[in-house]
């Protein structure tokens, strides 16, 4: 499996969820599994893609598809 860093900061009920390097079909199940160990009181969840530096089609599943 790709490597890639992914840094979850929890603040109250909002976690932030940011990867570092590239969303593709390889890495997404790591970020699918950041967002799947998340503590049951979180409710909202924002994406931190500032220090994404590339992102295909994978990226848009990962923001607006259901998961899987």
């Amino acid at each position: 499996m790709p490597s890639m860093n992914v840094i979850t900061t929890i603040t109250g009920t909002t976690a932030r969820v940011t990867p570092h390097g590239e969303i593709d079909f390889d890495t997404l199940p790591l970020l699918y599994a950041a967002v799947d160990r998340l503590p049951p009181y979180v409710t909202d969840l924002l994406w931190d893609l500032e220090r994404t530096s590339f992102t295909d089609v994978a990226g848009l599943r990962l923001l607006f598809g259901p998961a899987p």
